[in-house]
This record gives C-alpha cells, structure tokens and sequence, in this order.
C-alpha cells in the first residue's frame, strides 16, 4: 500500500518528467532554429562561432539564472554544453552543404552575395 508521502513523490516526479520533456521540446526547437542559422551563416561565408554573440547570450543565461536563484556556474556549464552541441551541429550542416554544393553545378552561396549586391 502507498503511503501519502510516497503519492507525494510520485506526483512529483511525474511534475519533473513533464518538466523535462518541456525542456527537451525547447532544446528541439532551439537546434531547429540553429540549423536555419546555420544555412544563413553558410549561405553569407561565415564562421560557425560569432564570439561576440556567445558571450552576449552566456551573459543572458547567467542573468536569467541568477534571477531565479540558480548558480551562476551551472548556468554557465549549461551554456556551454548547448553552444557546443549548436555549434557541432551548424558545422556539420554546413560541411555537408558545402560537400553538396561541389557535387553539383548549381547556385553557390557567393551568388547570393553578388544578388544581394554584398560583394
């Protein structure tokens, strides 16, 4: 028979498995997103890392936290870890854009910058 603790702990872990799948569905869609990124970054020649805005959304992630009474440095590993997956991500994306793009004769990403009138 349960107890009225053990009820208790159950609901709340199935409080915490909700939590997690939301915090998956939002790492999801973020990878999503960075892959759209990712296209545009190759598309206009430019490098995976934009160092500036790392550290501007490190910042952001560390702020947030601190807002909600959570560690400063498990906010910053938390960060890291996602950048790192985001950038390991873009970058195969791009390679194998760049692989397709050798393969066939069609619109290179410079073009798009002469369109654009970039170059």
């Amino acid at each position: 028979m349960e107890t009225d603790w053990q009820a208790n702990l159950a609901a709340l872990r199935r409080r915490i498995d909700a939590l997690d799948e939301q915090l998956i569905e939002c790492l999801a869609q973020r990878f999503l997103v960075a892959q759209e990124i990712a296209r545009l970054k190759w598309q206009y020649n430019m490098s995976v890392v934009q160092a500036d805005r790392a550290q501007d959304v490190e910042r952001r992630y560390i702020e947030a936290g601190k807002a909600h009474q959570i560690d400063p440095v498990f906010m910053a590993r938390l960060y890291q870890l996602i950048h790192e997956e985001t950038c390991r991500m873009q970058a195969a994306w791009m390679a194998q854009a760049s692989q397709a793009e050798r393969r066939q004769s069609g619109v290179r990403r410079d073009d798009h910058r002469h369109a654009a009138g970039q170059v």
